[in-house]
């Protein structure tokens, strides 16, 4: 039924339960599952940016600063791994989430979304709307909300 699904990451409790359905449904179904993380800019001063030089990390995606990313994309591998999903792809990405993920979707041709119903944006998430629900608004494929 689904070739290709993707659950979008953002560290919440949230997104963690939507890796475990994901991951299940992946498993069920054969298919491959990608785990996505949706960073924004970050602002780099010119003594980091110093630092970052002398490390020889110039040029590096600035994600790679951001410990909660990695601990996210790795609790999200053991629960797949936990599944038995051995066909798992991470990528990370910069930008605003909803319309990252909308385009990560087309770009990957994604049969299923599998997001979580609040994030880590929780609190603007009334003013704004939610990611969830701009991604099921905006995406062409089958979406799950999990909460």
């Amino acid at each position: 039924m689904f070739k290709r699904i993707l659950v979008a990451l953002d560290g919440s409790k949230f997104s963690l339960e939507a890796a475990r359905v994901g991951s299940g449904m992946a498993a069920e179904f054969g298919a491959q599952l990608r785990f996505l993380t949706v960073c924004g800019t970050i602002k780099v001063s010119k003594d980091l940016q110093r630092y970052l030089m002398a490390e020889g990390l110039v040029g590096e995606p600035q994600y790679l600063l951001d410990d909660l990313t990695k601990t996210t994309l790795a609790e999200a591998r053991k629960v797949a791994k936990k599944a038995g999903v051995s066909n798992v792809k991470t990528d990370v990405v910069e930008g605003k989430p909803a319309r990252s993920i909308v385009e990560y979707i087309a770009n990957n041709k994604i049969d299923l979304v599998i997001l979580g119903s609040r994030g880590a944006g929780k609190v603007m998430a009334p003013l704004l709307g939610s990611t969830s629900n701009k991604v099921s608004t905006l995406s062409d494929c089958t979406c799950m909300i999990v909460k």
